[in-house]
């Protein structure tokens, strides 16, 4: 056994070819690595072998060394050609067969050298040398088959070489350094292999290829595990360019062109273009890219029309420094370019569909605008004459009659008030205005605003208020009021025998400031089948099993209810049995306690109807006659006198002349209308402190901003109340008010003098007081709840028979209210008059003073 310089130099070989083959393996999910292993392992054992067969000193010795170095020999070539395909993604030629095929000549080689004793074909003779360099090795005169080994070798290992130059052409620049580093390992071998076959006698003992394939196998393993040179292999790269439908062009730092992709070459009709052409060559030659390849350098992003072939073009031009992987170097230059005529034209549409949506968003405004004013104008006269000839009238029969017009004029107003409501829910516009509310005193509203139709048919009416819910809520009272009637109307609807209930329950959170609300109203109807349970909730929708003749209906209320609900944050929900009646429930969250001052605080003006005025003048400005009659007759009520105009340049020549002490001015005039008509009053030094007061029939959000900015004392929607009138006009002018006439609004009930009482008489006023208080109480919360037409006059007999028995003309007075507000169906103030029964127990008491 002999150890000298060679030998040491193949040992350190072979350990460091051990540690590759180690650290590969715990790599190994890295692409390409598994085949690396298979490969290391090859060159690490032809290495072993060379280290056993250096140190060999006798022919027997360094033959039976050589014959294991050929498993490394044989296999090693193979192995390079089978990673190498590997690493550009050609493995769908490497089936079990094709490797199969691939380790014939191998196993062969094998099997010779095994047998060449027998046959001379790789080695025909093998003789002992000696030098100072490799010690004893041995001389082998090659036979036949070890020059078909070499050669088949040297193609598969060319193979391999050639394959990477392919490849890597493509993106030589960008990929420089993994080319250098695979070009030179897989070269090294092929170099030294020949430098030891051809080598002169005098150094053929020294077999340097097992060494070079370790320095390989070095940067191999570094090229995938240190400079990741997998992350993105060219062919990978190439795949991405060429199936992109952007156009890329690569250049690389001295500006020659490095890549281009199809789709560029296609969109400016470069396909003769040549790898490697310089970008000044390339852009004299076709001059209309110069526009895309010069664009300096950085990261830019610009759109440009162009014309190409006759056809008219939009792209996006993107371009981009390339930079070294630590990121110090620019290397290139990349640039993309997008057709994105087809997303411009997509953008056009989609700009002239907003463009249209707009405008039709603006005719469905104007549309409702007018729509509002023109349905609003006569119902503003029905409502407002009604009111006027319900003072004027005496018999209850007359009172009846106009009890059904008022009623079928607001029945108008609620439906465009439920249209309008629909669309600014859809326009997203609708507000909500939070107050103080007493969900006990609205349920009484309810209870007796639905009192009459449940009455007649036949149904009971059942209320239930949890009893821990706090007086006071932070609610928009108009919009639940709107839920709950929507909910209740459509419960009276559709039942015709059993019950509707109404109910309401909290869960407070845990500081008590805030609480949950739980709405239910429910009925025993004739139910919602499941498929109708989501489409009733849906504009201008009704259950198809709804008989439209038998009900009616737009369609809209459930819609708006839905909307409502949740623009107050909450959900509503729906069961229901076919026959047997529906439920639906609504809850609200994080609904804020109010106190109870803040609800003294949001109670309404009260406004007597005893008001004098001291003969003021009033113009009236409306195109309208109906409505300059309407507004009149009520101002006569109040010792006021009109003049009247009938478009806005009128108003202004009238109140330049008269200097009235009020205006009242409606917005819809022709030749002038009120918005022009109140900046001409108000910039006229001698007109602008005259109060005035707009009228309008339009509920539209953008007409009610306009009317914020003239600064106006006041605006008024039609139709017209003589109460809101009434509460507008004591704001600028001066009155004087008899005390002994009602009031409008919740005020306490003014009641004319009780009788002289004899001293027996006010010894009986206690028993009175008593049985007020107790079962005459109770009675009345009875009525209440039943709400039932015949019991009503009922009670209203019973007070009167009190009051004549005591001698309390008030009991008798008020009895007599209550019996033809009754007889007249007089929903409006029956429900008011009832409630003041408090007041009136505290005027008996008053009288034992």
């Amino acid at each position: 056994m002999q150890i000298n310089a060679f030998t040491i130099s193949l040992i350190i070989a072979t350990l460091i070819n051990s540690v590759l083959v180690y650290f590969t393996w715990k790599n190994r999910p890295a692409k390409a690595s598994t085949e690396l292993f298979f490969l290391l392992i090859a060159i690490t054992e032809w290495s072993l072998a060379a280290v056993l067969e250096s140190m060999a000193t006798t022919v027997f010795y360094k033959i039976l060394f050589s014959i294991l170095s050929y498993i490394g020999i044989t296999t090693v070539p193979v192995l390079f050609l089978i990673f190498v395909c590997r690493y550009v993604g050609l493995n769908k030629f490497f089936t079990k067969r094709n490797i199969s095929l691939l380790f014939i000549i191998p196993v062969i080689t094998l099997i010779i050298a095994s047998t060449n004793q027998l046959h001379g074909l790789l080695w025909t003779a093998v003789t002992l040398g000696n030098n100072s360099l490799a010690g004893i090795y041995g001389i082998y005169a090659h036979g036949i088959w070890f020059w078909v080994n070499a050669i088949y070798s040297y193609i598969l290992l060319f193979t391999g070489i050639l394959i990477l130059l392919i490849m890597m052409s493509r993106s030589w620049n960008l990929f420089l350094r993994q080319t250098r580093v695979f070009i030179f390992s897989s070269i090294l071998p092929f170099i030294a292999n020949l430098i030891y076959i051809l080598s002169p006698e005098t150094i053929s003992g020294i077999d340097i290829t097992p060494v070079s394939f370790t320095f390989s196998g070095i940067m191999l393993f570094f090229a995938i595990f240190y400079y990741k040179v997998f992350d993105l292999s060219p062919v990978a790269w190439n795949a991405i360019i060429e199936k992109l439908d952007d156009g890329v062009i690569l250049f690389n730092k001295q500006d020659q062109v490095v890549d281009i992709n199809g789709s560029f070459r296609k969109l400016f009709g470069l396909s003769k273009v040549k790898i490697g052409i310089d970008k000044n060559t390339l852009l004299e030659k076709y001059p209309r890219i110069r526009l895309f390849c010069d664009m300096g350098t950085g990261n830019r992003k610009k759109e440009i029309p162009v014309n190409i072939a006759d056809k008219k073009y939009f792209l996006q031009l993107n371009h981009s420094d390339l930079y070294n992987k630590r990121g110090n170097n620019i290397i290139g230059q990349m640039l993309f370019i997008r057709d994105i005529t087809p997303e411009r034209a997509a953008r056009q549409r989609l700009n002239e569909a907003k463009i249209a949506a707009e405008e039709a968003t603006k005719i469905k405004s104007r549309f409702l605008a007018n729509m509002s004013h023109e349905i609003r104008t006569p119902i503003n006269a029905i409502l407002g004459f009604s009111e006027l000839l319900d003072d004027l009238v005496e018999t209850g029969t007359q009172k009846q009659y106009l009890a059904s017009i008022r009623s079928s004029g607001k029945a108008l107003l609620y439906l465009i008030n439920d249209i309008l409501d629909l669309s600014k829910i859809e326009a997203g516009k609708i507000e909500l205005q939070y107050s103080p509310v007493n969900l006990r005193k609205l349920f009484d509203e309810i209870v007796m605003t639905f009192a009459s139709k449940i009455e007649g048919k036949g149904l009971k009416f059942l209320t239930a208020i949890d009893k821990d819910l706090p007086k006071a809520l932070q609610l928009d009272k108009v919009r639940v009021r709107q839920i709950l009637f929507n909910l209740v109307g459509n419960a009276v609807k559709f039942t015709h025998e059993g019950y509707i209930r109404l109910e309401v329950k909290g869960t407070y959170y845990e500081d008590r400031s805030k609480i949950g609300l739980e709405f239910i109203v429910k009925d025993t109807g004739i139910g919602i089948s499941s498929e109708n349970k989501e489409l009733i909730f849906e504009a201008f929708h009704q259950s198809k099993r709804q008989n439209f003749g038998k009900y009616g209906g737009t369609g809209l209320g459930l819609s708006i209810t839905k909307r409502l609900v949740e623009a107050m944050g909450g959900k509503i929900g729906l069961e229901s049995t076919i026959g047997r009646g529906s439920s639906f429930n609504v809850t609200l969250d994080n609904i804020a306690v109010a106190s109870l001052d803040e609800l003294s605080d949001n109670s309404e003006d009260r406004v007597s109807t005893s008001i004098r005025f001291k003969g003021q003048t009033v113009l009236i400005a409306d195109d309208i006659e109906s409505n300059r009659i309407l507004i009149r007759e009520m101002l006569k009520l109040y010792n006021l006198k009109t003049i009247e105009a009938v478009n806005g340049k009128e108003a202004v020549e009238m109140a330049t002349v008269y200097h009235p002490d009020l205006i009242l001015m409606d917005l819809r005039m022709p030749i002038m209308d009120g918005y022009k008509a109140i900046k001409a009053l108000k910039a006229d030094s001698s007109l602008k402190d005259i109060p005035a007061i707009l009228l309008t029939a339009s509920v539209m959000k953008e007409q009610e901003e306009k009317i914020d900015k003239l600064n106006c004392e006041g605006h008024l929607r039609k139709p017209v109340k003589k109460k809101e009138l009434l509460r507008e006009l004591i704001k600028h002018l001066d009155y004087s008010e008899d005390r002994e006439d009602k009031t409008i609004g919740e005020a306490p009930v003014s009641i004319e003098e009780i009788a002289v009482l004899t001293p027996d008489q006010k010894k009986k006023l206690p028993e009175l007081i008593e049985l007020l208080e107790g079962k005459i109480k109770n009675d009345l919360a009875q009525v209440l709840r039943s709400f039932i037409i015949d019991d009503i006059k009922d009670f209203a007999s019973n007070m009167g028979k009190l009051g004549k028995e005591y001698n309390i003309g008030l009991l008798s007075m008020w009895a007599d209210k209550i019996t033809a507000q009754a007889t007249s169906f007089d929903m409006d103030n029956l429900p008011a008059t009832l409630n003041k029964f408090d007041d009136l127990v505290d005027e008996v008491k008053k009288s034992l003073d």
